[in-house]
């Protein structure tokens, strides 16, 4: 029987009692709960050796999974305890630091709690250390793209910014180096949300680009995502500002409930009238409103990426820019100079008369439909993972309409295919769709079926998990696969 004290999520300590911990860490046993490879446990760890902890790195993951964190932390004076997890590292620690991948009903995390031991997250510890203005984004999909042309548009403007976060850039050993006048552009996910709200912590300025189902197998349901995400804004003041999709219900709710922030809106189709603090989409122009006149940011033309849902990143982007007073020339000047991140619709090249694109950071079904509707045409999708719990059937609904070929992969690869074929008999439309065994057979597959000027996509709506260590890893084999496979 499972008592409520083994699912219970462990609460991180408050925003005093981790300052409290943080004043003198010299001699201190610090536990750090998994290194990870995007780089926030690497940050962890140099942040607190820095400050003189004893420090112990703790991951259920053996030490060739990791290799990568590893190498950048050769000699430095930490205890490594990798493939298991030692009931001493929680009990007789005097701080754990948990990355935001573990999961907050650890056995190990609540042996600590119930040891007195206060546990906290990389991203909380840099909250409770920098007081320099700061603008967090985050969403279901799109924050990574946001938050870096955010950053674009304030560096366009001559300020000194600081882009990190969930984005992969741990900014914790850099807290030294930024300057009262600088800003901190963070991407957040939902994970590292629900650990901030113990610190009542909201950002200056929001951005939330929408709240669509995702990380339920976490989360447990779309409630308790949706309420993790919202700790963006519950802990807002007058004078702060809060960026919200207009056309996102739940947003729509959080406006409508009440947020003590200056709510600005964005809106690709705005009925007329509705935008009065925002941007909206005129005429293939975007457009600032506020109280006093309506400006032209730029053209839709000027936007240097992929699809509508880019289009709508750019603009949230732009509102948040307008916000902290960056005029509209600098806001075109940082899009023309926009590259696309890597995994995000990514054009991997030409083949044959084939363009090919890697959108592996697709994890959601949301953004695979997204990047299916960027297109025209005759398309290829290869789509498929780790089953997160997400409903399959708006995917399947759009690659019905939208492609001419699908191909499933992973986990997740036969109920998609299924829901694809019932969803194209209900529509009257006829679509190939082939299931393969592993995405290398997903490329030969479309290799095969793309003829010269189709478009081949690959916007997982899945996680990597059930094949790959991440989305990175998926989308570097994806690529080389493609390079070997369609000049053949």
């Amino acid at each position: 029987m499972t008592s409520k004290d083994d699912t219970a999520r462990v609460q991180p300590c408050s925003l005093d009692q981790l300052r409290s911990a943080l004043g003198d860490l010299r001699g201190k046993r610090v536990t750090l709960m998994g290194l990870g490879v995007f780089g926030g446990g690497e940050g962890a760890a140099r942040f607190l050796l820095s400050r003189g902890a004893e420090l112990i790195i703790t991951d259920l993951r053996p030490a060739g999974k990791l290799a990568r964190s590893l190498r950048r932390l050769a000699g430095a004076p930490v205890t490594l305890h990798l493939g298991e997890h030692l009931p001493e590292d929680f009990v007789e620690a005097e701080l754990v630091v948990a990355n935001p991948a573990v999961r907050r009903t650890s056995p190990f995390l609540r042996m600590a709690q119930r040891a007195g031991v206060p546990i906290t997250s990389p991203m909380n510890m840099f909250l409770a250390s920098c007081s320099t203005c700061t603008c967090a984004v985050t969403g279901s999909n799109g924050k990574s793209t946001t938050a870096s042309l955010l950053a674009a548009m304030l560096q366009s403007a001559g300020r000194t910014v600081w882009l990190g976060g969930n984005i992969g850039i741990s900014l914790l050993p850099s807290l030294s180096r930024i300057g009262p006048e600088d800003l901190v552009v963070l991407e957040l996910s939902s994970f590292q949300l629900e650990d901030a709200r113990a610190l009542r912590w909201s950002p200056h300025v929001t951005v939330v680009t929408n709240v669509t189902p995702n990380h339920l197998d976490r989360h447990g349901g779309f409630d308790d995502y949706a309420m993790a995400k919202r700790a963006i804004v519950d802990f807002q003041v007058p004078g702060d500002f809060a960026v919200l999709c207009a056309r996102d219900p739940i947003l729509e709710g959080w406006a409508r409930d009440g947020v003590r922030s200056n709510v600005v809106f964005f809106d690709a189709e705005p009925e007329p009238g509705r935008i009065r603090h925002g941007v909206s989409l005129m005429g293939g122009r975007l457009v600032w409103h506020n109280s006093q006149r309506s400006d032209v940011i730029c053209l839709r033309d000027d936007v240097p990426l992929l699809g509508l849902h880019n289009t709508m990143n750019a603009m949230a982007a732009a509102a948040a820019a307008r916000c902290l007073g960056v005029g509209s020339h600098h806001v075109r000047r940082a899009l023309s100079g926009f590259v696309g991140l890597e995994h995000r619709l990514e054009l991997v090249g030409q083949f044959r008369g084939v363009r090919v694109y890697n959108d592996s950071y697709s994890t959601t079904p949301e953004s695979s439909v997204a990047a299916l509707k960027s297109f025209r045409g005759a398309i290829a999708l290869i789509a498929g993972g780790y089953d997160k719990g997400l409903n399959l059937g708006p995917l399947a609904r759009a690659a019905a309409q939208l492609a001419e070929v699908l191909i499933t992969v992973g986990q997740a690869g036969p109920l998609l295919a299924q829901k694809a074929r019932e969803e194209s008999a209900y529509l009257g439309r006829s679509i190939v769709i082939q299931e393969v065994g592993d995405l290398q057979g997903a490329v030969r597959a479309a290799a095969r079926l793309s003829m010269p000027g189709s478009v081949v996509v690959f916007s997982p709506g899945c996680a990597s998990y059930d094949m790959f260590d991440n989305y990175e890893q998926r989308g570097r084999v994806f690529k080389n696969l493609v390079r070997s496979d369609f000049r053949r």
